[in-house]
């Protein structure tokens, strides 16, 4: 019979050709592999393709999974025992024939371990003196048992002071009996709102109601308060300053003596000047007989305040100035004109020694002249026009 089935090509997957079937090609896959690499299939063909980093052979304890695929492996240490040197040798697994042996034990006081011929044996060891009985043999079913004899504990107890009784035996039948006596203290009494029992004991406070009452005193604002204890009374003082005030001051035209607490102990005068006014500047100030200042004038605004020179033209055959001085000195007196015969030069009506040329006099005053007002003239025979200056200086 002739075979008419028709073959139809199959995809080239290396050195081998495979055959297809009549259900026609297989649908491309893919495989996750461990590790990184995978299974897949392409146009028919099926392919591996290895990890580049597969672990290397051996046992490991740990499976990282990601995705449904085994993607790495992790190993841990296993757990080592190393014995101490003085530890024996342990026997191999199911060796021995589970008969006896020795065992060592240690000579240290404090254990409890012993071994006799019925082998190992840890037991504790208690006894009591004095009154205590200890029964038992610290196990569960027979605890120790510690216990005091009644018969030979006994307290003693007495009065530390003559406000305290006791009494009894200080038995069951007689126990101790403290007591505070009666009348040691403020018996029955209310002082000052407070009330006391008749054993001298706080028993209940009222806050007086009357305001005449004094139940105290307290220092405030610079007053001390002090109590005298036996006594009870108050004594007030002033407290001492914070910072040291005790000296001498002065104030004004007065010295005046401070103590510690800033009271004044002592006032003495000690400025004592003549009363009047004083140039000081451009102003006219008016002093009294303590330096204090009673007036201050502007002087500038109503008259010529000559403070070293002061200076005036005349045009006749006489000259003469008025100013007021804010220096004290002597004065030099100079007269400038066309031509001087004679000249005689004069000071608040006062002559002075003058000199003179052929077209000047001067004189040089042998007094000094106070704060104030002045008046300079001079006369004789003499043509203006001309200046008459005079300068506040220093005399010799």
């Amino acid at each position: 019979m002739e075979d008419t089935c028709v073959k139809r090509p199959l995809p080239d997957c290396g050195d081998s050709e495979q055959k297809g079937t009549s259900e026609g090609f297989c649908p491309d896959w893919d495989a996750c592999m461990p590790f990184g690499g995978r299974l897949y299939s392409r146009d028919g063909c099926v392919q591996f393709e290895a990890s580049a980093t597969a672990p290397a052979d051996g046992v490991y304890d740990r499976v990282v999974v990601q995705g449904g695929c085994i993607t790495g492996v992790a190993g841990q240490e296993v757990a080592s025992y190393q014995p101490r040197p003085c530890t024996e040798t342990p026997c191999d697994c199911g060796s021995g024939s589970g008969g006896g042996g020795s065992a060592e034990v240690s000579d240290d006081p404090a254990n409890l371990i012993t071994e006799d011929a019925s082998g190992l044996l840890a037991k504790l060891y208690a006894s009591g003196s004095g009154g205590i009985s200890v029964s038992g043999n610290g196990t569960q079913s027979s605890p120790l048992r510690i216990q005091a004899s009644a018969q030979t504990a006994r307290g003693y107890v007495q009065a530390g002071n003559t406000g305290v009784s006791v009494t009894g035996a200080g038995t069951q039948s007689s126990p101790y009996e403290v007591s505070h006596k009666a009348g040691t203290g403020p018996a029955n009494q209310t002082i000052a709102g407070m009330r006391f029992d008749e054993y001298g004991h706080l028993k209940s406070y009222t806050a007086p109601s009357d305001a005449g009452t004094v139940n105290g005193v307290v220092g405030r604002n610079g007053i001390e308060a002090t109590t005298e204890a036996a006594s009870g009374v108050v004594t007030l003082d002033l407290q001492e300053t914070v910072h040291s005030v005790k000296g001498t001051y002065r104030l004004g035209g007065f010295d005046v003596d401070v103590d510690k607490y800033g009271r004044f102990q002592q006032i003495d005068r000690e400025v004592s000047i003549a009363a009047g006014s004083r140039y000081f500047g451009a102003y006219l100030v008016g002093l009294d007989a303590l330096g204090n200042i009673t007036s201050v004038t502007d002087t500038t605004q109503d008259r010529t305040v000559v403070y070293h020179k002061a200076s005036k033209r005349f045009t006749g055959d006489s000259a003469s100035i008025t100013f007021t001085t804010a220096l004290v000195g002597n004065f030099r007196v100079t007269l400038h004109a066309a031509s001087v015969t004679s000249a005689s030069i004069s000071i608040d009506g006062a002559g002075v020694t003058t000199d003179h040329g052929t077209d000047w006099a001067g004189a040089l005053s042998n007094a000094r002249y106070a704060l104030g007002q002045h008046t300079v003239s001079v006369s004789g025979t003499f043509t203006g026009p001309g200046y008459l200056d005079v300068e506040i200086v220093t005399g010799y």
